[in-house]
């Protein structure tokens, strides 16, 4: 899923895949490479010297788009977002019985996202009428 200046409205599915991701280079390419393993078993051939990153992968369906796709967030600020209403267990809780909103604003450096929750509700999609 590209997280757009649009909002997009989508269900997390199951539950996330956690490890790392950087960038080894591969000839003129720089590929990214993502594992499950330990933080300590990753080399440190990065490309552009920067530190391996924490990602989560999930399933979620995109109400937006109307398909299944897979979210990838590496970004700090939403995985905090996300984490603080999976905690808030009396009002929100296990991700997946309600729908996120999520809207991205500036570029570069200055880019910022917002991620709300909406109220929760049975997950209905497209997918289950066909």
């Amino acid at each position: 899923m590209k997280i757009t200046e649009d909002a997009q409205e989508f269900r997390i599915l199951a539950s996330p895949v956690i490890g790392w991701e950087y960038f080894r280079a591969d000839g003129d390419k720089v590929t990214p490479v993502r594992q499950k393993e330990e933080f300590d078993s990753i080399p440190s051939d990065s490309k552009d010297g920067s530190k391996p990153k924490e990602f989560w992968a999930f399933p979620i369906w995109n109400h937006t788009l109307g398909k299944v796709q897979i979210c990838e967030i590496t970004q700090q600020s939403i995985k905090k977002e996300i984490l603080k209403y999976v905690q808030d267990e009396e009002n929100w809780g296990d991700p997946k019985k309600y729908d996120f909103r999520i809207f991205r604003t500036g570029k570069g450096k200055e880019t910022r996202y917002t991620l709300a929750p909406l109220p929760k509700s049975k997950f209905e999609s497209e997918a289950d009428e066909k």
